[in-house]
């Protein structure tokens, strides 16, 4: 994968770098046409057999991540191995966590969030906001779960333990994607039931309160606003 013009980002598993790893590194480099690759150091198991199963292209500018992977307070955290190959001596450095190792190559993240999704722990502002300080993204979007028509959740609403509000069309669920100012709040798409597949839920209210408390974070700290 290509994350700029002059540099790449692979995956391998960890008992490769020193044999086929060094090798494909030091084709890139006698080539000449990349100057820095991230080599994310992958785990052993089928459903990371390859870095796009973890991190995903969907787009120019997005991908599609699994977080336990790239959180630097995870357990499951990948390291990445970072080669300078603009040099005659091969230039190694460790370092923890695929996306700080983005940012310190100039790369600017930017992450879409979505509150109000079922199962949530009471403490999900809290957590959100933790993870939005850990990323230090350029950009945040922040939204609320919308189930519209066509998806899983809006045509199978109680499998998810949600009943859906039929008096609020289509047309209004664009608002959920968007900020409020602190007196408007966000509409009412849907509620739980008192208990889901999932677990107790929280109430509309309760959801609607993370939203807000999320955005006045963003707000305080000048992203986006």
């Amino acid at each position: 994968m290509q994350f700029r013009p002059r540099g790449g980002l692979i995956g391998i598993d960890p008992h490769l770098i020193t044999g086929g790893g060094r090798g494909f590194v030091g084709g890139l480099r006698r080539g000449g046409s990349f100057e820095t690759l991230l080599m994310v150091l992958m785990p052993k198991i089928r459903s990371a057999m390859h870095l796009d199963t973890i991190f995903t292209r969907i787009g120019q500018d997005e991908c599609l991540v699994y977080p336990p992977y790239f959180l630097e307070r995870s357990r499951a955290l990948l390291n990445v191995v970072r080669f300078d190959l603009r040099h005659e001596n091969l230039h190694t450095t460790v370092q923890p966590g695929l996306l700080g190792a983005l940012r310190r190559e100039g790369i600017d993240l930017k992450i879409l969030l979505i509150l109000g999704l079922p199962g949530e722990p009471r403490d999900i502002a809290q957590q959100t906001i933790d993870f939005i300080r850990e990323v230090e993204p350029t950009n945040v979007s922040l939204s609320m779960l919308c189930p519209i028509p066509g998806s899983e959740v809006y045509a199978n609403p109680a499998r998810f333990g949600i009943k859906i509000n039929p008096d609020v069309t289509f047309d209004k669920y664009l608002f959920a994607f968007g900020r409020f100012d602190d007196d408007e709040a966000a509409p009412r798409f849907f509620e739980y039931e008192k208990v889901t597949p999932f677990g107790e839920s929280m109430t509309t209210d309760e959801i609607l309160e993370n939203h807000a408390t999320v955005q006045r974070f963003l707000r305080d700290e000048k992203i986006n606003f």
